[in-house]
């Protein structure tokens, strides 16, 4: 569960950084073979852990300058320095409508957390790129992409691209649309807060527009970001962002055709993986029939004794059945 208001009971992740604090030395203690290692390992930890609680939000109860002199270069730098969904899970939601009065509804995307009401699905060993590029979306620049892939997602969209729809939910976006494809798009930032379906509503994520100046967990989006609160485009604003959709066919061949037949991405990669499996299997028993087929030398035929005594070796080239020692 995320670490919100939204989720009650939950302990947040001090007890998580302090219990990490208190078991790594202990670790350290038990594996040292000299005090060295103890004092220096003590020494590295101490300095790192300032920057473990702080990519977790968690204050110590000792400042900074008292553990600087440790700490020996670690930093809070890379994709995840700062855990994500504290404080909920920052998405911007798509939505589409035939009207810029509405009524808006929600792009469906496969994997991509939109429907609060939708159980987060399972997708090894697939990997989503669309679903997992859009979860980067609220961590993005000022220009939030418009002008780059989600323009040409959105512009897609408005234009009924089939190849767009089919890296999206194709049937619920169709059902939603049967008329033809939305003539607007709105781009509203909402955080997502985990929680578990009880009491039979089937609910599993509380979802509300977020305060993005505010909330701790869109603090990576710029606040000159266009995303930053609603945005209504029209087809005609998406043109000018956009050319065009950018979407390509994917070549034909018979493994495309066989990936159309079965519509989904996991039921394609686990046949291959299957189909892999198989002829591993298949290579493995041709191995170790051609290596059993070999005939096996007489046990007789080269014999030695640990203890030195004389070797006996059959003499067969002259078809005798003399033996000589």
């Amino acid at each position: 569960r995320n670490v919100s208001a939204g989720c009650p009971g939950t302990l947040g992740p001090g007890p998580l950084v302090y219990g990490g604090l208190i078991l790594a030395p202990l670790a350290l203690l038990a594996s040292a073979t000299s005090w060295s290692e103890v004092f220096i390992g003590l020494a590295l930890f101490a300095g790192s852990s300032w920057h473990l609680a702080q990519g977790l939000g968690v204050a110590l109860p000792v400042s900074r300058a008292l553990l600087a002199p440790f700490d020996l270069g670690a930093s809070t730098y890379g994709l995840f320095a700062n855990m994500t969904g504290v404080g909920g899970r920052p998405t911007i939601v798509i939505e589409a409508a035939t009207d810029v009065a509405g009524p808006w509804l929600t792009i469906p995307f496969r994997y991509q957390v939109m429907d609060p009401a939708v159980m987060p699905p399972l997708c090894f060993p697939h990997f989503p790129r669309l679903d997992w590029t859009h979860w980067f979306t609220p961590f993005d620049g000022s220009d939030g992409n418009l002008r780059g892939w989600l323009g040409q997602l959105l512009r897609g969209i408005v234009d009924g691209d089939p190849e767009v729809s089919k890296l999206l939910d194709g049937t619920a976006l169709r059902r939603l649309f049967p008329d033809g494809p939305p003539t607007h798009v709105r781009l509203s930032p909402m955080t997502y807060t985990a929680v578990w379906p009880e009491g039979g509503d089937g609910v599993w994520w509380l979802r509300a527009p977020a305060d993005v100046a505010k909330e701790k967990a869109w603090d990576d989006l710029s606040p000159m970001s266009p995303l930053a609160k609603p945005l209504v485009l029209g087809v005609e604003d998406l043109r000018a962002l956009a050319p065009s959709s950018g979407a390509a066919a994917w070549p034909s061949g018979p493994l495309r055709t066989l990936a159309n037949f079965l519509g989904d991405g996991e039921g394609f990669i686990w046949l291959c993986l299957a189909g892999a499996e198989v002829g591993r299997r298949a290579a493995e028993a041709g191995s170790g029939d051609a290596q059993g087929g070999a005939p096996e030398a007489p046990e007789n035929e080269v014999r030695s004794s640990a203890r030195g005594q004389p070797r006996s070796v059959d003499v067969a080239d002259s078809g005798s059945s003399d033996r000589t020692d």
